[in-house]
């Protein structure tokens, strides 16, 4: 996607924050003056700023804050790509929450069609009241109340929310509770919240359940509970899969036997081992802790009886 038209315009919004030219930036990219013209344009209307002109066509971003909110921080080519793919395939009703005009991603994204996809990855964002509610709670560190129904319905109150996480194909809200499982923390799926109520009690930064978030390996990791060592061996027949993906982040592959391999996996909780190793039933088979693949087998054997 080198030199395309959304990779461009987030190098522009990168180059604003040191000041630009509109000339020489569409000498180096090989456009014409009139498309540069046009990115500052778009910028100014997407974060509601004025450019802060330093020459005659020349122009700086007068606060770095709101642009920041959408720079990759290596700001790499590899990155940037990732964003654009994401923004092709991203639902709808997420641009509008995030705060960018459809029409202007639109018009980035037109010549980019390359691809199709069949089934979107993104669940529907249903309500975005409520996301909206969440994202100025977080904003603000403002306890929330909500009525939550998966299974049933149910109150939390006096939560605080931490981050909106997209995980395994879904939208969840990270949040702290006052419940001793999980010492408090939980991931509730957005879309079961029936409603909100964002309290006036504000409550402190809470660093450790954000460096939770960025370490956590999936829902199910729990919080506040040191890592084990889990071992699996995996077939040759799909050996390959996981020699190119790591299907948990701790994966580490520690040998190999006539083709079939040996894994090593750190987690908090025995469920994020057993739910991948039901996916690959019967090519994966955990090794140890020998309670872990004993609890395992059980949930087979139950499944075929």
């Amino acid at each position: 996607m080198k030199d395309k038209k959304i990779i461009l315009f987030f190098r522009f919004i990168e180059e604003l924050k040191r000041g630009v030219c509109l000339k020489d930036f569409a000498n180096r990219y090989e456009i014409n003056v009139r498309t540069a013209q046009r990115y500052k344009e778009d910028v100014e209307e997407i974060f509601d700023i004025k450019l802060k002109m330093l020459k005659k066509g020349c122009y700086i971003a007068p606060d770095f804050k709101d642009l920041n909110k959408v720079l990759i921080d290596k700001g790499s080519i590899e990155d940037l790509d990732k964003l654009a793919y994401l923004l092709m395939i991203i639902d709808k009703n997420l641009i509008k929450f995030l705060g960018v005009d459809e029409k202007i991603i639109n018009r980035y994204l037109k010549e980019e069609n390359f691809f199709i996809v069949k089934s979107l990855p993104f669940e529907e964002l249903r309500s975005l009241e409520i996301f909206n509610k969440i994202k100025k709670a977080i904003k603000y560190r403002q306890y929330l109340k909500i009525t939550y129904n998966a299974l049933k319905e149910e109150i939390f109150d006096d939560i605080k929310p931490i981050k909106i996480v997209f995980a395994e194909g879904n939208w969840y809200l990270a949040v702290i509770s006052n419940d001793k499982i999980n010492n408090g923390f939980k991931f509730l799926r957005i879309s079961y919240i029936k409603t909100i109520e964002r309290k006036k009690k504000e409550f402190k930064r809470d660093k450790e359940a954000e460096e939770f978030l960025k370490n956590f390996q999936s829902i199910w990791s729990l919080y506040k509970v040191k890592p084990f060592e889990v071992i699996v061996k995996v077939n040759k027949e799909v050996a390959r899969f996981f020699k190119v993906k790591k299907f948990l982040d701790s994966q580490t592959i520690i040998g190999e036997e006539n083709g079939d391999l040996i894994i090593k996996y750190y987690i908090t909780n025995s469920i994020e081992i057993i739910n991948l190793a039901k996916k690959w039933i019967p090519h994966m088979k955990i090794i140890e802790p020998i309670e872990v693949k004993e609890k395992f087998m059980s949930l087979v054997k139950k499944v075929l009886l």
